[in-house]
C-alpha cells in the first residue's frame, strides 16, 4: 500500500513537470512570451521543491533573459523573485 502510494505521488510529479514544459512549449510555439514566462516561472517554482533548483534557475532564466522591457509586471516580477531564491 504504502509503495503503491508513493509510486502514485512520483507519477503525479512526473505528470505535473510534463505539463509545465508542454506549456512552456506550447507558449513557445505560439510566441506568446508572457506566457511562456509564466509556465517557466511555475517549473522553476515546482523544480525549486523538488530539490533541483539549479536546472529550474536555468529554465526560467533562459526564458526571462530574452525580455528586454515591462520588468515592472507581475510576471517578470515574479520570474525575478524566484530566479532569487
Amino acid at each position: 500500500m504504502i509503495a503503491r502510494e508513493a509510486n502514485e505521488r512520483a507519477s503525479a510529479k512526473q505528470q505535473a513537470e510534463a505539463s509545465f514544459r508542454a506549456a512552456m512549449t506550447l507558449a513557445g510555439q505560439q510566441r506568446a512570451q508572457a506566457l511562456e514566462l509564466r509556465a517557466a516561472t511555475s517549473l522553476a517554482a515546482f523544480l525549486r521543491g523538488q530539490g533541483r533548483r539549479d536546472e529550474g534557475r536555468s529554465v526560467l532564466s533562459d526564458v526571462y533573459s530574452r525580455f528586454k522591457k515591462g520588468f515592472e509586471t507581475r510576471n517578470l516580477i515574479a520570474a525575478r523573485a524566484e530566479l532569487t531564491l
